[in-house]
């Protein structure tokens, strides 16, 4: 399964991303989920300044 998702899946969602300095081999991708009004873009914003060449999809 560790391969068939490394085939697919990584490279669909995580290539053109910048890995961190420090994790070169583990990208992280973070999907916000709450109610309206919870501060989901707040929370983006903030996880956008700690991860340093992070990307926004909409």
């Amino acid at each position: 399964m560790q391969a068939e998702f490394d085939r697919t899946v990584r490279r669909y969602v995580f290539d053109g991303y910048q890995p961190q300095p420090d994790q070169p081999d583990q990208p992280v991708l973070v999907l916000p989920g709450a109610q309206q009004a919870a501060g989901k873009s707040q929370a983006m914003q903030a996880t956008q300044q700690h991860y340093e060449g992070a990307a926004r999809c909409r």
